[in-house]
């Protein structure tokens, strides 16, 4: 009936959406509701009731009531659910259930981030306003509605319906401390380096931790704390040394040579059954990759051949071509030998002439040479006389109009000899010689030099002087 009631106020009630969420989350309705608001306000944005007289509140103390609370819980249902099991196991698996990734994870799983008031990057990695959220709640549970209601909403909401224990027992999450009671044990040494540390784009802190074991490098990781990293990087190198055995061996041999003594691994490594999970995974990925390649590969294979098919007989088709290209070629060299050939036949047949033939030819040739200068030498003393006969013809025109003063003269002059011989018998002397000027004749236009050459001799006609006879008695 009280429940009933209780649902019924819902109706009516101011904030009957924070009330109702309220019941989504816990299943059973809140009576002080104010103790529900402080849980989800985070000091950033402070809650201020009027009944508590407008004092700020925040989730802190309820934090650190409901994380108490929160633990006894678990313990007590762990404690029932594992009758025979030891302290350790018992401890290891209260601490998976409680830790901060863990509730962070139940806070997004049953909305309870939706329900948060704060001012601050609820959504960054490394923020745990979830898991103080929930812890907070818890504290409100208990003071509101008491610790059979705390129990029970842990009971019936979270175990069983969020997580299963068995599988949260199972499961390994301190991949660091199986590490080093692995190294401790087996005397190996082990570190993790911080070799970086930077910042996401939501300018929170992020870590990174290398893993070496013997000197050698065995893997690394990233996270948003050292605590994180550490853990990632021990998950990679257990990974690591279980999936590569060589690296094992690697490990032993590098202590071998340090202690100068042989090593022998007494304890074996923890199987954790995440990482085996893993391992098969990647082993069965492995085989159907290894199939698809092999398939790929015959693929590849039969696409190779029948790219190597169309290049062979692409290079036989490039073969016949030089081959018939040779071919024409050999037979136009051996027609070009014949040519050669014949022509060297004929030189021979020229060479074979006897020496009788070749001095006829050289006679032919010195005569047509002769006759064309003979023929040159003609064709230049005509035009050679035909340019003297023309001032030969000058002087005779000269001559015959002086000849009827020289026979004038010479009449008397005869006259005159014929009274002197009359007075003295003298023989008559010689009629002298009259030389005429040189005539010098232009050089025809081929021959560097003028040619002189004298006139004829033009000869006066002789005087006969007639002698008289003695008178007759």
């Amino acid at each position: 009936m009280k429940n009933l009631f209780d649902r019924a106020k819902l109706f009516f009630s101011k904030d009957r959406e924070f009330r109702s969420a309220l019941y989504d989350i816990m299943g059973f309705c809140p009576h002080n509701i104010d103790l529900y608001r402080t849980a989800f306000a985070h000091k950033s944005q402070e809650y201020r009731s009027k009944k508590l007289g407008n004092k700020p509140l925040n989730n802190e103390r309820l934090e650190f009531l409901g994380d108490a609370v929160l633990e006894t819980v678990v313990s007590h249902i762990v404690y029932r659910h594992f009758p025979n099991k030891r302290e350790g196991f018992l401890t290891n698996t209260r601490s998976k259930i409680v830790s901060r990734e863990s509730l962070g994870r139940l806070a997004k799983e049953l909305h309870i981030d939706r329900l948060i008031q704060s001012q601050t990057h609820s959504r960054t990695h490394n923020s745990y306003l979830g898991g103080n959220s929930f812890e907070a709640l818890m504290g409100a549970i208990y003071l509101d509605r008491g610790f059979h209601y705390a129990f029970r909403f842990v009971e019936k909401r979270i175990i069983g319906a969020v997580l299963d224990l068995e599988s949260v027992a199972s499961k390994e999450v301190n991949f660091k401390s199986k590490l080093l009671e692995w190294s401790q044990k087996n005397r190996i040494r082990l570190e993790f380096k911080d070799t970086a540390a930077d910042h996401d784009k939501a300018n929170g802190p992020s870590f990174l931790t290398t893993v070496v074991i013997e000197g050698l490098y065995a893997g690394e990781g990233k996270g948003y704390s050292k605590k994180e990293s550490h853990q990632a990087a021990a998950k990679d190198a257990l990974t690591k040394l279980r999936r590569e055995p060589q690296f094992l061996d690697g490990v032993f041999r590098a202590k071998e040579k340090r202690t100068a003594m042989g090593a022998e691994e007494f304890f074996v490594l923890p199987k954790i059954d995440e990482i085996e999970a893993e391992i098969a995974q990647e082993q069965s990925e492995g085989n159907s990759g290894r199939k698809e390649q092999g398939r790929g590969e015959r693929n590849r294979k039969d696409h190779r051949g029948e790219q190597r098919g169309e290049r062979n007989e692409k290079c036989n088709e490039r073969q016949k071509d030089n081959r018939e290209e040779k071919n024409a070629e050999r037979r136009n060299g051996k027609n070009r030998g014949e040519q050669r050939n014949e022509r060297h036949e004929a030189r021979n047949e020229q060479s074979e002439e006897t020496p009788k033939h070749q001095s006829e030819r050289n006679t032919e040739r010195k005569e047509r040479r002769n006759k064309n200068t003979e023929a040159r030498k003609e064709r230049e003393g005509r035009e050679g006389r035909e340019e003297r006969r023309q001032p030969a013809e000058r002087n005779n025109d000269d001559h015959a109009k002086k000849a009827p003063v020289a026979d004038h003269q010479s009449t008397e002059k005869r006259n005159e000899s014929a009274q002197a011989k009359e007075a003295e018998v003298q023989p008559a002397p010689a009629p002298e010689r009259v030389e005429q000027p040189k005539v010098e004749v232009p050089a025809p236009q081929h021959e560097p030099t003028p040619v002189v050459q004298e006139a004829p001799a033009v000869e006066t006609p002789q005087v006969v002087e007639a002698v008289a006879e003695p008178p007759q008695r």
